[in-house]
């Protein structure tokens, strides 16, 4: 299906001006050929300059039992309520056409695909294609080229243990723009251009497989909704699936929190549902607003029901429908708790400079008196004016200020209120100026790690076969129990001494039994040793 095409260090096009399409798909095993099939498969088209344009994924009925993985934990119960492969068809083609598509080790994308489309008859030939193991092999000089460590070599950090095909395809392209970006010698492609694969009907129809499940800082839906797609544009969401995905969120949420059983019962009925990130991100916006306006029914929202609705936000990520309320009640908070909170201030007079100073100490968390009594912070007195509070205010020792002197005398206060035994002018600006040097510090270690393996030259067609192609001939053929023109088939036969035979069993016939397989098994494996 595909037609290898190279990142080089020689001529070519620039790749940040193309568009690739990083493929990953798992298989219920190796072999194609003997009925291995696709469950799950995703996609994330993007330029080579890093921008992410589309994603794609779902799980995948292969119509057989899954292997057991801890990376992934599918169950068969999960892919039996997946699309099959011929319903996914038109969508994974229309997702890699139009791109080069990247895969770690494109050959075992390639085998299966290949199968998979002809079971419906398809045959694609000449799909430009890039492997990255291949790639990676040829500009760095590291071990193990596993995509797990490569990814850990390039970013200092480790991918998720817990893992779905989506996943593995953003930690490729991630790879994959890092190595464009940053590599010391500027790489071209050399290959075919972008082919339009066959257009098949497309159904629409996804299951993304959700993994990795965690509160964390950010929250359960959160994590959630970051194992979706990010589908541009998004297929429709399966009706009844999220009519079930609402309800049983309207459940989860009665409380105020969301705990890890109902995280994951939510993360079940969203793949269901065929959600994507875009088609959550509505309902959960549509659950925020219902609350909103059963909220708001009685003309008041009040602190309790506040209070309910931005634990909603925060557990949905949909802080938007409610930021109006949130911001008065801050605003309202802030005012509460102001410089002058607990200050008293009877204003005597009515001139346009008294009200407004005394709007600004309101407005700051001072309230407004009446009468002159020990309560009383402040009297702010416009020039002129004649009244007996004035005179009580002096006799009693309250500060009595005119309205031009009451701004100095908040202005202070202000001042005073807004300091810290501790704070230093310049501190804040040097705990900035220090962060971001740290993780200037952190992503140029991470950076030089990797181009510690850069090879003072990409190795040629020939110093690849000889290094990882040729030493494993011998292995792979035997395998695959091929034969050699000189040899035969490789089979490992053992002879058992008579005295095991005789004695039927137990330790000893055991041991001998073991040391004669072991001894023949050794011998047969210093054949397939490739020195």
């Amino acid at each position: 299906m595909f037609t290898q095409g190279r990142l080089t260090r020689g001529r070519g096009n620039d790749p940040k001006h193309m568009l690739f399409a990083v493929l990953n798909i798992s298989a219920t095993g190796y072999e194609p050929a003997r009925g291995h099939r696709v469950f799950e498969a995703a996609v994330v088209r993007m330029r080579g300059d890093g921008t992410v344009v589309d994603e794609y994924s779902t799980l995948v009925n292969p119509l057989r039992p899954v292997p057991y993985d801890d990376h992934a934990e599918i169950t068969d119960a999960q892919v039996s309520r997946a699309p099959t492969f011929d319903r996914i068809a038109g969508d994974l083609l229309a997702y890699l056409s139009g791109a080069v598509v990247v895969a770690h080790k494109l050959d075992h994308e390639d085998a299966f695909l290949d199968s998979e489309l002809g079971r419906l008859g398809i045959r694609a030939q000449g799909v430009p294609g890039l492997c990255t193991l291949r790639l990676m092999r040829s500009q760095l000089d590291t071990f193990p080229y596993k995509s797990r460590h490569l990814y850990r070599l390039m970013t200092g950090n480790w991918p998720e243990w817990n893992s779905n095909a989506l996943a593995g395809a953003r930690q490729r392209a991630h790879m994959l723009r890092t190595l464009i970006d940053q590599s010391p010698v500027p790489l071209r492609w050399n290959g075919p251009g972008p082919a339009v694969l066959p257009e098949l009907p497309r159904s629409g129809v996804i299951a993304p497989h959700i993994v990795g499940l965690r509160k964390g800082q950010e929250g359960w839906l959160s994590n959630l909704v970051a194992s979706l797609p990010d589908t541009n544009p998004s297929p429709r969401p399966n009706p009844q699936g999220a009519a079930a995905y609402r309800s049983m969120l309207g459940h989860a949420l009665a409380d105020g929190r969301i705990v890890a059983e109902e995280a994951r019962q939510l993360a079940d009925l969203a793949t269901a549902a065929g959600f994507t990130q875009a088609t959550i991100g509505r309902v959960h916006e549509q659950v925020m607003l219902e609350a909103r306006a059963r909220a708001e029914a009685d003309g008041v929202v009040t602190s309790t029901e506040l209070r309910e609705l931005e634990k909603a936000a925060k557990n949905l990520g949909a802080g938007h429908a409610i930021q109006d309320l949130l911001h008065v009640a801050e605003k309202e908070k802030e005012r509460r708790n102001g410089p002058f909170k607990g200050w008293r201030i009877v204003p005597v007079g009515e001139s346009a400079a008294l009200s407004a100073v005394v709007e600004h100490a309101v407005a700051q968390g001072a309230t407004v008196g009446v009468n002159v009594t020990k309560t009383v912070r402040l009297v702010i007195v416009e020039e002129g004016a004649d009244d007996p509070k004035v005179q009580r205010a002096l006799e009693s020792g309250h500060q009595v200020v005119t309205p031009a002197q009451a701004w100095e005398v908040l202005k202070a206060a202000s001042h005073r209120a807004d300091g810290n035994l501790f704070e230093d002018r310049d501190s804040t600006g040097v705990a900035a100026r220090l962060s971001a040097e740290q993780r200037q510090r952190q992503q140029t270690e991470d950076q030089r790690l990797w181009l510690e393996t850069w090879r003072p030259r990409e190795l040629t067609e020939r110093e690849y076969h000889e290094q990882f192609v040729a030493p494993y001939a011998h292995r792979d053929r035997a395998a695959r129990g091929e034969s050699r023109a000189d040899r035969g088939p490789y089979r490992i036969t053992a002879t058992i001494p008579a005295e095991a035979q005789k004695k039927g069993g137990g330790c000893a016939g055991a041991v001998l039994l073991f040391m004669a397989t072991g001894a023949t098994a050794a011998a047969a494996a210093l054949e397939l040793l490739p020195f």
